[in-house]
C-alpha cells in the first residue's frame, strides 16, 4: 500500500515522448555501447530497484525515461517519486521508445 498527498497546485501532464529519432532518446540508445558510455562518462541504469540503489549509493542521476503504463508496482513508483523529488529530469515515453532506450538486459522490477 502506498499513501501519497497531493500538492495543491497540479503538476503539469509530461508530454510524451514518441519518436525514437528524439535526440535524448538515441543518446541514451547509444549509450547500450561501451564506447558511447566511455566517451560520456554516463551509463545506463536499468529498473526500479537498480536505481533505488543508485541513488542510495549518492550516484548522480542525470536524466530519467519512463513509460508509466509499464510502471510494475509500488516500488517502481516510489522510484520515480523519488527523482521527480529531488529533481531529476523525467521523461515520459511510449512504448516503442521506451523499449529502444533500455539496455539488453532487463531487470523484473523495471
Amino acid at each position: 500500500m502506498m499513501t501519497a498527498m497531493a500538492s495543491p497546485k497540479a503538476s503539469p501532464p509530461r508530454p510524451i515522448l514518441t519518436s525514437t529519432a528524439n535526440p535524448r532518446v538515441t543518446a541514451a540508445a547509444a549509450l547500450r555501447d561501451p564506447r558511447a558510455r566511455d566517451r560520456s562518462g554516463l551509463t545506463l541504469i536499468d529498473g526500479a530497484r537498480e536505481v533505488r540503489r543508485a541513488l542510495d549509493a549518492g550516484v548522480e542521476i542525470a536524466e530519467a525515461f519512463v513509460c508509466e503504463p509499464l510502471l510494475a508496482g509500488p516500488d517502481a513508483r516510489a522510484a520515480l517519486d523519488r527523482l521527480g523529488a529531488i529533481g531529476v529530469p523525467v521523461h515520459a515515453t511510449s512504448d516503442r521508445v521506451f523499449a529502444n532506450s533500455r539496455s539488453r538486459t532487463t531487470s523484473a522490477d523495471s
